[in-house]
């Protein structure tokens, strides 16, 4: 696509930008920088195009370009609050969640209605394992957004890291409600119900209701997600707790294919205990060989390897 022939009256400045917003909008990044570079080159310090342009840099791959156009943008109009969230979701991505946190708050100082802002927020801080102030940012964003699925879901989430467990269940049901294909809602639900069903001790009827009820919820979300690898070993363990031990074994291999399938040695060593749990210790062995050759200097997987060798 040529560059579209904009002159620098405002009118046409402005119909230009909004040309590119709609592309941007749509996902057709490339049309959209078409259209930002040009008018950088009319007004190369304007603070709305360098943050619209590092952006766009950012979700085309490329963080660092992002980040210093962003920059730019920020000292040039440090009151806009978008860029400071712009600033907070490359760093995020970039897993330097200390100074996403400290982005985003930027951009709440500013707009504290930023309901989108608050989620991220919450989001770097239960990465960091700050889950009270994950809490407290969710909770923030529920009263802008009350049945937002992606707020309740991931209040619920860190309300269940915090082994807060009936406050976790009913949000992360109301997410479910709200959004009965949200692969997300649905794993952390099946993990509440199944922490509440083995908490259960002198009912054997209600805990067995409960851990066929996170069942199914584990397996809609696998249905729906299914290269995840701790919704796979889930749903092997619930099998596990229902002494289904055929139903486990066959789950357990498969969350060590899923596991396998993205490099994650760890995830793999878990499943091999999980199979010696069942019984099958030539199964157990054989997943561990796989993570040899996936991580052969890797310690774990070399003492788990030694382990399994003289077992069999």
């Amino acid at each position: 696509m040529a560059s579209p022939q904009v002159q620098s009256s405002g009118a046409q400045l402005e119909a230009a930008l909004q040309a590119g917003l709609v592309h941007h909008r749509a996902g057709r990044q490339h049309q959209a920088a078409e259209i930002y570079d040009h008018l950088l080159s009319i007004l190369p310090d304007n603070a709305v195009l360098l943050h619209l342009r590092g952006v766009i840099h950012h979700e085309m791959g490329d963080p660092e370009l992002g980040l210093s156009l962003i920059d730019r943008a920020i000292k040039i109009d440090p009151t806009q609050a978008r860029f400071h969230h712009a600033r907070g979701e490359v760093k995020r991505s970039a897993g330097e969640n200390e100074a996403a946190v400290t982005s985003f708050e930027n951009a709440l100082s500013i707009d504290p209605t930023m309901a989108g802002t608050l989620v991220n927020l919450g989001l770097a801080l239960q990465d960091l394992g700050r889950h009270p102030d994950a809490v407290t940012a969710f909770k923030k964003a529920q009263e802008l957004a009350p049945r937002d699925p992606v707020v309740l879901c991931n209040l619920g989430r860190s309300h269940f890291e915090l082994k807060e467990y009936d406050d976790a269940e009913p949000l992360l049901r109301d997410a479910v409600e709200q959004a009965p294909k949200f692969p997300e809602a649905l794993a952390n639900l099946a993990a509440v119900v199944h922490v509440q069903a083995a908490l259960i001790r002198d009912d054997k009827e209600k805990r067995e209701e409960l851990l066929e009820e996170a069942l199914e919820f584990a397996e809609r979300a696998q249905k729906l997600q299914s290269d995840n690898y701790k919704v796979a070993f889930n749903i092997g363990t619930l099998h596990q707790d229902l002494l289904n031990v055929r139903m486990a074994d066959a789950k357990f291999r498969a969350a060590a294919d899923v596991a396998e399938r993205i490099d994650d040695v760890v995830a793999m060593c878990k499943v091999a205990q999980r199979l010696e749990s069942i019984g099958n210790m030539q199964e157990a062995f054989n997943v561990i060989v796989r993570a040899q050759k996936l991580a052969p200097r890797d310690l774990n997987v070399v003492r788990q390897y030694i382990y399994y060798h003289g077992r069999m």
